[in-house]
């Protein structure tokens, strides 16, 4: 029966595992439904070979074309509608699957010598790649930012679908909604794959054009450079500078936007693109001076003033073109705020049409955008014959001046490398980027309102070790508010300098209060502890307390979390600060710094009392920390509180002044037998201590009692 039982449970278990598996076999032919989705239904009609593929998303086409008849008629518009951009999004995955997203170039050929023109043109490349490489960046980060919005749709969707009712009109809907959603998502995917293509190819390109810009500066042939017409273009330059510089005064106040759409043209941009005319003449002037210059180096008679005057000639043309760059930057996020602007007040308007002073707005932008892009490129151009100038300079002075002056340039170059670093956006906070500076100047406020902190500290130790009337207990709870005073303005302080926005303090304060309610509680309640035992005052630095597991010891530290008891035996105990303020304790020094001890003591019977007692007094007086003649506490006694079995039982009554001592507890009552053991010693008086008198009887004494009974 046993064996029957045990093939008809195998039996079941083989069927139940089964029967997923030709369900899902039996549906693996049939074109997915809104009101039936599977999960993984894109993959299953996807990922299979090309013709497998394009068979079963051809009858999953055809399947959608009645869908419409099977729905009320108010409904068949939705339905139409989302069948059509179903539709259109296969339609474009499968064009985009075909697509390759970069095509890598073969590497460029080096030449065995460069113009002045081709190492030019190496730049523009350079510059170009970079360019470029920034776009794409952008581009993806946008796609990969929409990516994860329709990926959010998809589960609020899916969560959405699973409560409906099977093959209910509001299940078609939401399934057709995530059909919708996911074959965007899928042509987003697509388009993210070309684009992260793109930009595998543009970064080999840019190390192949780097490499190349490289080798030309090695490689330049200075003596070709051709210098005809060369002072006509820098005079050109230049009496173009001059007349733009005559307008930059009202270019500055231009470029103060008045608010209203039309000024936004005939302002910002306007005067922007001024100012682009002036940085590509500077430009231009100082190319053409950079290659008059190096022609003069490709001279063997060139002599070492010339040449140190050269050197620091392209130290201020490479700090000019420094300067060009930033403005160029500030130029460009100026357009971009600009057109932000501009596109929020069309937005806004009644008639937002695009008439002819938006086309016109939107031209001058790109016009100016371009411009700004070109001007870029000039300025990486010269930047780079200033710095052939510089290096070519240096190489023809004496071999310490040049080395002097190349240490300059290459610790110069590296602090620049380093401010770029250090400028460079990490992340934002709100509106406001937070870069790397900002991030290490906040460490810095931290660190030094820390050592600030620690420095107040240290003063007050020094300062109440020499003042002996100073309370150590009110100096220690000052040290510790002013410690936490100190790090508060400092955390504050560096936030400030990270650009946090203190309006929003109550969103940070109830995300706080959820993290205490959650997890922080503890940490919270032990701080808030320290608080109070700093403030409250019932505890102090140095009292000597009994904690209710009975472990003693004086207090040495109030920390953050925690309280520290230095035992008697040496050990430190560490107590929570909760712990501290809601379990009872004793403080046996709270109002003053005296304690009662009761040490006891035996004599013999027959001892005369009042010897012991005035004996065992004046013994009490040997030691320095007892407490005598005092206003309110009487002097030492002894006090008789018992009949032992072999003793009289006393007990020394003695107040302690703490004060005095430098001992502890246990040491201090040591000290108090010792000198009351001398004393009874010294006259006469006997310490009994037990004793029993053992009586053995043989066994005829034993038998000889037993026959008289």
């Amino acid at each position: 029966m046993m064996q029957y039982m045990c093939k008809f449970l195998r039996v079941c278990v083989l069927s139940l595992v089964s029967l997923p598996v030709l369900l899902i076999g039996a549906n693996a032919g049939a074109s997915p439904e809104p009101w039936s989705l599977q999960s993984g239904w894109w993959k299953g009609l996807v990922d299979e070979s090309k013709e497998s593929s394009d068979e079963r998303i051809t009858d999953f086409l055809e399947s959608l074309k009645t869908l419409d008849l099977q729905v009320p008629q108010e409904s068949r518009e939705v339905v139409q509608s989302a069948i059509t951009r179903i539709s259109d999004n296969i339609k474009q995955y499968r064009r985009l699957r075909l697509v390759k997203g970069w095509e890598i170039e073969a590497a460029p050929t080096a030449l065995d010598v460069y113009t002045i023109e081709q190492l030019l043109e190496s730049a523009r490349q350079v510059k170009a790649d970079q360019s470029d490489l920034l776009v794409t960046e952008d581009s993806l980060e946008r796609l990969e930012a929409v990516q994860h919005q329709i990926r959010r749709r998809i589960d609020q969707l899916d969560t959405e679908y699973s409560a409906t009712a099977p093959k209910s009109l509001q299940r078609t809907l939401t399934g057709l909604s995530m059909m919708v959603a996911i074959t965007n998502h899928a042509v987003l995917k697509e388009h993210i794959r070309r684009i992260e293509e793109k930009l595998l190819g543009i970064e080999q390109r840019a190390v192949w054009n780097a490499e190349i810009l490289k080798q030309a500066k090695e490689r330049l042939d200075l003596a070709s450079i051709d210098l005809t017409d060369i002072d006509i273009r820098i005079s050109e330059a230049s009496a173009k500078e001059r007349e733009i510089q005559k307008e930059l005064l009202q270019i500055e106040v231009e470029l103060i936007p008045n608010g209203s759409v039309e000024g936004l043209n005939s302002q910002t941009l306007v005067a922007i693109n001024k100012l682009i005319v002036h940085a590509q003449a500077q430009t231009q002037r100082i190319t053409g001076l950079a290659k008059k210059a190096l022609k003069e180096l490709s001279k063997v008679d060139s002599n070492t003033k010339q040449t140190s005057a050269l050197v620091d000639t392209s130290k201020a043309w490479l700090k000019e073109l420094a300067d060009l760059e930033k403005q160029t930057a500030e130029w460009k996020d100026l357009v971009r705020r600009e057109q932000d602007v501009y596109e929020k007040q069309r937005l806004a308007a009644e008639d937002a049409t695009d008439d002819r002073a938006a086309l016109e707005f939107r031209q001058t932008v790109r016009v100016t955008l371009t411009g700004l892009e070109a001007l870029n490129v000039e300025l990486y151009q010269a930047v780079v014959l200033a710095k052939i100038v510089s290096s070519q300079s240096v190489e023809q002075l004496h071999w310490f001046t040049g080395f002097l002056e190349r240490a300059y340039f290459v610790l110069e170059e590296a602090a620049w490398d380093i401010i770029d670093w250090l400028s460079y956006p990490l992340i934002r906070l709100g509106d406001k980027p937070i870069t790397a500076f900002k991030i290490l100047r906040a460490l810095s406020i931290l660190i030094l309102a820390y050592g600030v902190s620690a420095i107040l500290g240290r003063a007050m130790g020094e300062l109440a070790s020499r003042k002996t009337h100073i309370s150590k207990a009110s100096l220690y709870t000052f040290k510790r508010v002013a410690h936490y005073v100190i790090l508060l303005i400092g955390l504050l302080w560096a936030l400030s300098s990270l650009g946090a926005d203190f309006s929003s303090l109550l969103i940070i304060g109830g995300a706080l209060s959820v993290g205490i309610g959650f997890g922080l509680q503890g940490i919270v309640n032990n701080f808030l502890g320290g608080l109070i035992v700093l403030f409250d005052r019932k505890l102090r630095i140095g009292d000597f307390i009994e904690l209710s597991g009975g472990e003693t010891g004086h207090i040495t530290e109030v920390n953050v979390q925690n309280t520290v008891i230095r035992t008697l035996d040496g050990h430190d105990i560490l107590v929570p600060n909760s712990d501290i303020i809601t379990r009872q304790l004793t403080n046996w020094t709270l109002r003053d710094r005296y304690a009662r001890f009761h040490l006891p003591f035996g004599v013999a019977y027959g001892s005369d009392k009042d010897k012991v007692k005035e004996v065992v007094e004046a013994a009490a007086l040997q030691v320095p920390e007892t407490l005598i003649k005092h206003k309110s506490l009487p002097d030492p006694t002894v006090w008789l509180v018992g009949f032992g079995d072999s003793s009289l039982d006393f007990e020394l009554v003695v107040w302690v002044d703490f004060r005095k001592s430098k001992k502890r507890q246990s040491s201090l009552r040591a000290a108090y037998f010792w000198e009351i053991e001398t004393a009874l010693t010294q006259n006469g008086l006997e310490i009994p201590f037990p004793q029993r008198d053992v009586h053995i009887k043989s066994e005829k004494e034993t038998k000889g009692k037993r026959d008289k009974k």
